[in-house]
Parts: structure tokens; C-alpha cells; sequence
């Protein structure tokens, strides 16, 4: 389930994750409302005592890391300038979009200096273009994109950086593999992040169930050459054990071998 009344579960993951991490690097995490006792918890969150374990949230260092209600249904300008880290999107022009793409460019040129970006941050970046696929007419930007072929370089460009930083592996999971090489127009660059992810070895790391979600996904993709070759090369790079149990889940769910073997 990726969304729900209009909510990229993915991004509220992310942003659930950075509010812990920021809660516990600045001394703010509140008293567990939870007791385990004869094997359950016992205690309620949201009961009379919920303000007191949620005021810390609004304590938080910045201030854009607290909760705000901005609606379920946020515009793709207020996305890309969270992504962005505070850039206006007011009102954006159709010229704007890519110039953002082509500054967020700039922070990963070359892919070493990407390194210094916030892993949030790239994965915020990596979301924006996984829910606006280039070629894709945008709300606010009128016919513009948030990209024309700048997207799919930049996207292989943070793949880079998070490999030569080390945490490829942690950023892939936040953002989901194949929605995102699903997003990528450009042939040649999908390829080349495909091969980031077997070269880097973060398929040989996936657990039966994602590795399984994986092909699955790519085969409900539709039955092309190129849908079937991503589901073949992420079944042929996992270690045989994985492989056998993945096999016999795919096998269970009536998935023809011609479409991942």
C-alpha cells in the first residue's frame, strides 16, 4: 500500500523516521506510554495523557522538522520545495522546474560532493520524481515537467553519491527500487542505475518477501522485454537460497517463469 486518501505512505515514513532520529539526537523522546506485561503491552497513546507525549514533536530543531497541517492532498510545488530544502514554489512558472532539477544537479557534480547531502534529503528528491515521472504535465507548472531529461541523469547521479557514501542500500529502501527505475524515461540511465544496484550489491541483500514484492511488481508492469529483463536481473543476482524460496512463492502465485527466469 504506497498510498492512501491521498498520502504517499513513503514519504510519511521518511518523515516519521527523521522526527525519531531528531527526537533522540536532541534528548526530546517522551516517556513510553507502553508496558509490557504478561506478554503484551498494555497502554494507549492517544488517550488523555496524548498531548503530553506528543509536545515534544513540536520542540524540534529546525522548526520544519515539526508537524504541520498542510493536508493530505499537498501541492507538487510544496513537495519539490521540501525537497529542496526551502526553495519558493509559488506559483511556479513553467521554466522553473527544471531549473530546480538542474540545482539540485549542481549538489551531486560531481558524485562525491552529493555525498554531503542529507540522506532525506536525497530520498525526498528521489520521491519527487518517483510521483512525477518525467514527461508527466505537473499541477501548478501548467504544461511544464519537473524535468526534461535532467531527472533521470540527476536520479543516477544520487545513486551514485549514496554508493560512495555507503548507505545505498538504506536509501533504496526508502524509496522502492522498482518504482523507481518504473520512473525512468530515459533507457540508457535506467540501465546504468540498475547496474549501480547489482554492482553495489543491493539485490544480493533482499529479503525473500521484498525480493519477491520486487518481481512481482515488475511483472504487473506488463509483459515487455524490458519490464521482463529488470524482474530477470534482480532474480538472477539473488544468492541461491533466497533464489529457491522466491521461486517457490512465485510459483504459488501462478507467475510464468518465462516472465522473471
Amino acid at each position: 500500500m504506497r498510498h492512501l486518501l491521498g498520502a504517499d505512505m513513503a514519504e510519511e515514513r521518511l518523515v516519521t523516521w527523521r522526527r525519531m532520529e531528531a527526537l533522540m539526537a536532541q534528548g526530546k523522546v517522551p516517556a513510553n506510554p507502553y508496558k509490557l506485561g504478561a506478554g503484551q503491552l498494555a497502554g494507549n497513546v492517544t488517550g488523555p495523557s496524548a498531548q503530553t507525549h506528543l509536545a515534544k514533536l513540536n520542540e524540534l530543531s529546525p522548526t520544519a522538522l515539526r508537524p504541520q497541517m498542510e493536508g493530505i492532498n499537498a501541492t507538487v510545488p510544496n513537495r519539490l520545495a521540501r525537497a529542496a530544502g526551502g526553495v519558493s514554489s509559488s506559483q511556479m512558472g513553467d521554466g522553473v522546474s527544471e531549473m530546480l532539477a538542474r540545482q539540485w544537479q549542481q549538489q551531486f557534480n560531481p558524485p562525491a560532493k552529493g555525498q554531503k547531502v542529507p540522506l532525506y534529503g536525497r530520498a525526498s528528491m528521489l520521491l519527487t520524481f518517483i510521483r512525477n515521472p518525467a514527461g508527466i504535465p505537473l499541477p501548478g507548472f501548467g504544461t511544464g515537467n519537473v524535468a526534461t531529461g535532467t531527472d533521470d541523469t540527476l536520479i543516477v547521479s544520487i545513486l551514485r553519491a549514496s554508493s560512495l557514501k555507503g548507505d545505498l542500500t538504506l536509501l533504496m529502501d526508502m524509496v522502492d527500487a522498482q518504482s523507481l527505475l518504473s520512473a525512468m524515461n530515459d533507457k540508457g540511465q535506467r540501465l546504468t542505475a540498475e547496474r549501480l544496484l547489482v554492482v553495489s550489491g543491493y539485490y544480493r541483500q533482499l529479503g525473500v518477501m521484498n525480493a519477491t514484492n520486487q518481481i512481482q511488481k515488475w511483472v504487473e508492469a506488463g509483459n515487455n522485454n524490458d519490464n521482463r529483463r529488470h524482474a530477470q536481473t534482480l532474480f538472477r543476482s539473488l544468492p541461491t537460497a533466497i533464489r529457491n524460496q522466491v521461486l517457490t512463492r512465485l510459483e504459488k502465485a501462478k507467475i510464468p517463469a518465462a516472465r522473471y527466469r
